[in-house]
């Protein structure tokens, strides 16, 4: 339950986010796109690898370059968002039961 609150709140606030960039007459405002870099890590070092690796001509791969951060951060940051609570429990878990078998 937990994980379903923690996407929710991520994707609420990825989509005010993408609203404002939209919105935004401020040439500057992609720069803002960094904002998500430690919200996300570490699904957000997929970002700069991702344009590492597409082309950066006039075709699909400037198309994907642009779409990227949205992918990266709408679906895959929020699907992390989702799955960190199960994670953290997990290693609590192994931490609490390692502690008590010494």
């Amino acid at each position: 339950m937990i994980g379903v609150t923690f996407a929710m709140l991520h994707l609420i606030a990825f989509l005010i986010f993408v609203g404002y960039l939209n919105g935004s007459n401020d040439g500057q405002a992609i720069l803002l796109w960094t904002l998500w870099t430690p919200v996300d890590f570490p699904v957000s070092m997929t970002v700069p690898l991702g344009l590492d690796l597409l082309p950066s001509d006039d075709g699909i791969g400037s198309t994907a370059r642009r779409a990227l951060p949205y992918f990266v951060h709408g679906v895959l940051g929020t699907a992390w968002w989702y799955f960190l609570p199960v994670l953290v429990y997990k290693v609590f878990q192994k931490i609490v039961r390692g502690g008590r078998a010494n």
